[in-house]
């Protein structure tokens, strides 16, 4: 009876005492979460300020996942504790993805809630101009396929000319990351910001499934001091898995081949240099295909160890990789000999399907030496011919020039009959006709500007029945239209003159 009544009175208190002390240790451990400022600059960096009573359990235990959703966290800070006051704070640095204004849901620390907590984010500015620089991003692609390249496009606007960038080079588990060099470019039409500045990574993925991208900083460098760090927001992507029946040496990304003058004239047995050129779009250089082991020697020609010179460009539309090869051949039969057909083949990641090409490969067409060397010898006295016979025109040209230039030189000024007969003898001369040719005759051989025959009996009496002092200039003019239609190039030497 007297256990009972003890029970009875002492359990309630006992249970009253735990329940202060619930609430005191409550109370002791409130939680609080603030911002160091209202508002920050894209590429600036907040503090974060957590502080709770008591030294355990320790801040560094929370979950920061709320928090990188919106930022990149900077959680390297130490854990400080005050003795005096009882307090233990924890700074976190934080540097925003994106503009606009972000809600934190409250912070869980020790089965409490902190409260709801804001921050406005703002473009960036350039201090030095007191103009924005506005940032974009796109991802090419969020379901890619294994081994295909996923462009992270990082896209600046800014006032500033001569801006610098930093990329650190990344390292994401289960992938290859490359980073794109800087493209600048200014856009001509009116803006404020009209500097462009274009860079990224490009990221090759080499598993499947689920995958988070966390990539470090663009920094933006202005005479000499790093002013912002722009974070990319962390990318999800979904990989797949390429077809069962793709084997892992078959390339992702369009693959092309091109060769200098593939159809080609040889000697027989002497070396020949064949060029090709193997290149790459979207894929890293270690990813192209062998095609060497395609290249074969055959009954008709010899292959010879190849050289090859390989360049992968990482440009802000991505990465293109080349071999070039230099591959000795040789003819070992004169006539037409040709190399098999090269097999391209590679897994469109566009379509999803597997892409076979059949690339026409060297063709030759080779000829002996003392034949080429005969086929060269006969071609020279050929030439050699020709240029006799231009030559010989060209002297005939000339003096037929000459020729006509005279007797237009002596029709352009006053003359006699006789110094007219002695013109049509130059000009009769100069066609490769006799210098003691008729007048009718002559008139017969004029090609172009054929006198009428009023102007033929009006000569022929001028020459042979009146006998005038000098040549009327009306028939000297007519002259000189016959002169001028058979050798148009003295038109101009007349003029000039």
């Amino acid at each position: 009876m007297v256990s009972k009544m003890v029970s009875r009175y002492i359990t309630p208190a006992l249970l009253a005492v735990l329940f202060l002390l619930a609430t005191g240790l409550h109370a002791a451990s409130s939680f609080t979460a603030t911002f160091s400022a209202k508002e920050v600059e894209l590429g600036k960096a907040v503090t974060l300020v957590l502080s709770a009573s008591g030294t355990k359990p320790k801040l560094n235990s929370i979950k920061l996942a709320k928090l990188e959703a919106y930022f990149h966290v900077n959680a390297s800070a130490d854990v400080d504790f005050d003795e005096q006051t009882g307090q233990q704070t924890w700074k976190l640095r934080l540097t925003p993805y994106n503009t606009g204004k972000i809600i934190l849901a409250p912070l869980l620390f020790n089965n409490e809630y902190g409260q709801t907590i804001s921050l406005t984010v703002t473009e960036a500015i350039d201090k030095k101009t007191g103009t924005a620089i506005r940032l974009l991003t796109d991802v090419s692609s969020k379901q890619p396929w294994v081994r295909e390249q996923v462009l992270l496009s990082i896209h600046l606007q800014t006032n500033i000319a001569r801006a610098q960038f930093k990329l650190a080079s990344a390292t994401v588990a289960n992938a290859i990351v490359e980073q794109l060099n800087i493209h600048h470019f200014k856009v001509k039409e009116v803006t404020h910001l009209p500097h462009h500045y274009k860079t990224g990574w490009a990221i090759f993925p080499l598993a499947s499934g689920k995958m988070k991208v966390t990539l470090p900083p663009v920094e933006l460098i202005r005479d000499g001091v790093t002013t912002h760090r722009f974070y990319p927001a962390p990318v999800e992507l979904d990989v797949q898995a390429l077809p069962l029946y793709i084997p892992a040496t078959i390339p992702v990304g369009r693959v092309t081949l091109s060769s200098e003058h593939p159809v080609r004239y040889a000697l027989q047995h002497s070396l020949d240099d064949y060029n090709l050129s193997l290149t790459g779009q979207n894929m890293l250089l270690s990813n192209l295909p062998e095609i060497t082991n395609q290249i074969n020697s055959n009954q008709s020609i010899r292959v010879y160890p190849e050289a090859t010179d390989a360049i992968q460009t990482n440009t802000h539309n991505g990465i293109t990789s080349r071999i070039d090869y230099v591959i000795p051949v040789k003819a070992l039969e004169q006539g037409y000999s040709r190399l098999d057909d090269i097999k391209l083949t590679y897994f469109d990641p566009v379509s999803g399907t597997l892409k076979t090409h059949y690339r026409p490969n060297l063709t030759l067409l080779s000829i002996n030496t003392w034949l080429a060397w005969l086929f060269t010898i006969v071609a020279l006295l050929l030439l050699g011919y020709a240029l006799l016979k231009l030559i010989q025109w060209l002297l005939k040209f000339r003096e037929k020039i000459v020729a006509y230039a005279t007797a237009i030189m002596s029709l352009k000024k006053p003359c006699t009959p006789e110094e007219l007969k002695t013109a049509v003898s130059l000009m009769s001369r100069a066609e490769g006709s006799s210098a003691n040719v008729t007048l009718p005759s002559w008139f017969d051989t004029i090609k172009y500007a054929k006198p009428e025959i009023a102007f033929k009996q009006e000569i022929s009496r001028l020459l042979y029945m009146d006998r005038p002092a000098t040549v009327p200039l009306e028939l000297r003019e007519k002259m000189l239209n016959i002169a001028f239609a058979n050798v148009p190039i003295a038109r101009w030497f007349y003029r000039a003159s």
